[in-house]
């Protein structure tokens, strides 16, 4: 192998390892940037529509309280709205997030434990407004502490404090998968730098022996020269690796 081929290869080695190490690293970001983009476009509208869902139910809950406290029938009717409408804030929350912002079935799972409490709440409601209607104090205070509306409301409670943990775990499990990942790219980007490195270093050290070696015998024929006065010495030349091509034969006829 001529000394010109032994740096086409150095070059072309050098090269091949800067697109290997850039393509790699451009993939590991692509991966990262679509996991970060599936955390933005599942996550946060989860948090957001189960915050809604929460903050509904606080509204239904005051309108329960009121209802409870209240004496007058005007009264208890306003309440008796504002828990509607707590309703319809509860059923779009709900419904946009199975739409839109379920991630997996366990998403599933708990979406719909959250859907079935919400049906107990909204049964004993209703049956908690028609003993407060009827102005039972006794009655309805027990109702609401420790009947069938204090048991839906503590479950509500639940499925929905549960649901809001799920989406935490995600958050966090998304983010130990990224973490993982980028610690496998940095030891795998150092491994193959490193084995590049060794490779680059070998095919150098092959290159600079060969031209060192080289102007070592041509300085030696040099000096011989001038010593000896002797002009028909010639530098040896280096042995190639692969051998010349045969010559052709003449076709010249003897």
């Amino acid at each position: 192998m001529t000394i010109v081929q032994r740096i086409a290869m150095l070059l072309l080695t050098s090269l091949l390892a800067v697109l290997a190490v850039g393509g790699y690293g451009l993939w590991e970001q692509q991966r990262a940037k679509q996991r970060f983009d599936d955390a933005l476009g599942n996550l946060i509208p989860s948090v957001r529509d189960l915050n809604k869902a929460t903050s509904a139910f606080i509204d239904m809950r005051s309108g329960i309280i009121r209802h409870v406290l209240a004496s007058r029938p005007e009264d208890k009717r306003a309440a008796e709205e504002l828990a509607k409408q707590a309703d319809q804030v509860l059923d779009s929350a709900f419904d946009t997030y199975g739409k839109s912002d379920v991630y997996d079935e366990r998403d599933r799972k708990l979406l719909d434990e959250d859907l079935r409490a919400l049906a107990r709440m909204r049964e004993a409601r209703q049956k908690l407004f028609a003993i407060s209607n009827g102005n039972d104090i006794a009655a309805t205070n027990k109702e609401f502490v420790s009947g069938a509306m204090g048991a839906a409301t503590s479950d509500f409670r639940k499925a929905i404090g549960a649901h809001v943990d799920f989406n935490m775990q995600v958050a966090f499990e998304i983010q130990k998968r990224n973490e993982e990942a980028f610690q496998r790219t940095i030891w795998l980007m150092a491994g193959f730098i490193l084995l590049v490195l060794l490779l680059v270093a070998l095919l150098g050290g092959q290159v600079f022996a060969v031209i060192r070696r080289g102007l070592a015998q041509i300085q030696q024929t040099i000096q011989q020269v001038s010593e000896q006065l002797d002009f028909s010495r010639r530098a040896p030349a280096t042995p190639r690796v692969f051998p010349p091509k045969c010559p052709r034969p003449s076709s010249r006829r003897s």
